[in-house]
């Protein structure tokens, strides 16, 4: 992402998205980069998401598996 600002010469990752091409910055750079923001967005502050379906308190059962 460093790399990608400063070739295209802003932090707008619409910008970077549309705009820069390089070997290494293929498919899976293009969607980690949203989807980390988003979680850390969530993360930080989990009353202001639109979530219909998520509570903020998940359960968790644990559970054996055989080995």
């Amino acid at each position: 992402m460093r790399r990608a600002k400063d070739s295209v010469g802003s932090d707008d990752f619409v910008k970077i998205n549309r705009t820069y091409t390089s070997r290494t910055f293929g498919f899976a750079s293009r969607n980690f980069f949203p989807s980390f923001s988003r979680a850390l967005t969530i993360d930080e502050n989990p009353g202001s998401t639109r979530c219909t379906g998520a509570s903020a308190r998940t359960e968790f059962r644990e559970v054996t598996m055989p080995a």
